[in-house]
């Protein structure tokens, strides 16, 4: 067998705990809050068919803005882990601001489109006037959350790129369960405040989340997390 062969061949088990180790609370926090989106996504659906079709245009619809934000959180996860490879911190943290500033700027402009215009795109969609007028309600309550969620996106990402990934894991679990689970629960079945309640909750879900990350990412312990 040649060198390359059994090089190629050998497993380093160090490093595939240290993978694990790395790996396994991100893939938690995806699992634990795809279950928590099928549980809220269920109280939705009891509204009927026509709030349950409007909240799915309407996540369609905020996707336009998401998406690219995810991009930045995305690039921030990059940069960070670039420069803290480099051993140089002080470029990483540069590295995440510059990533805020681009995402906030961008879904801070989405959010103001979506509040102004949310109409025009629900009727991408659809043209009926019922799922429209629910839709175009719940753009206007999330076009307040673009800007929370652009920052929650990419200090996220930042920590993951610094390894620390069960901070994103905490956070993102107690909102989605304590936070968005419970007040929507709250909201809808207990305030009566119906489609509107569902959608106000999403705020409280990435306020919270923010306050939690942007801590953690100020404190600074991140930079010295060793992977």
């Amino acid at each position: 067998m040649s060198t390359d062969l059994k090089h190629c061949l050998h497993i380093d088990r160090e490093f595939i705990l240290k993978l694990v180790n790395l790996a396994y609370p991100a893939s938690l926090e995806r699992i634990v809050l795809s279950v928590a989106l099928l549980f809220y996504t269920r109280i939705v659906a009891l509204l009927g068919t026509i709030p349950y079709a409007a909240h799915s245009i309407a996540m369609n619809a905020e996707s336009l803005s998401f998406m690219p934000g995810l991009a930045f959180a995305t690039a921030a996860t990059t940069l960070v882990g670039q420069s803290l490879g480099a051993r140089n911190p002080e470029k990483a943290e540069e590295a995440t601001y510059t990533c805020l500033k681009l995402g906030i700027y961008f879904m801070g402009s989405m959010g103001i489109l979506f509040f102004s215009f949310p109409q025009f795109f629900m009727r991408i969609y659809t043209d009926n006037a019922d799922v429209i007028g629910y839709g175009s309600l719940a753009l206007r309550v999330v076009a307040f959350s673009q800007i929370p969620m652009a920052i929650a996106f990419i200090i996220s990402g930042a920590l993951r790129g610094a390894g620390d990934t069960r901070t994103v894991l905490y956070a993102t679990a107690v909102a989605v369960w304590c936070i968005r689970l419970v007040l929507a629960y709250l909201f809808v079945y207990i305030l009566r405040m119906g489609f509107f309640g569902a959608w106000l909750v999403m705020i409280f879900d990435w306020l919270f989340r923010v306050g939690w990350l942007v801590i953690r990412f100020r404190s600074g312990g991140w930079k010295d997390i060793k992977i």
